[in-house]
């Protein structure tokens, strides 16, 4: 999945990974999985590793590696 096609510098939600919506700055391709690193509501920095399945439920997309 090309980089574009994240919602990047949008507020999501990632249940199981952050209790709260956060800010989504940046993704890279990690193995199988994507690297995203994000923005909590209390403005500190912070990353979740999802797995292909974890992205399309999150952005409704196929995660093409």
């Amino acid at each position: 999945m090309p980089e574009q096609q994240f919602p990047l510098g949008r507020r999501i939600s990632l249940p199981g990974h952050f209790a709260e919506p956060v800010v989504l700055e940046s993704v890279r391709t990690l193995g199988d999985g994507f690297e995203c690193r994000v923005r909590l509501a209390d403005g500190s920095p912070d990353e979740a590793i999802l797995s292909p399945e974890e992205v399309a439920s999150a952005f409704g997309q196929q995660a093409d590696v």
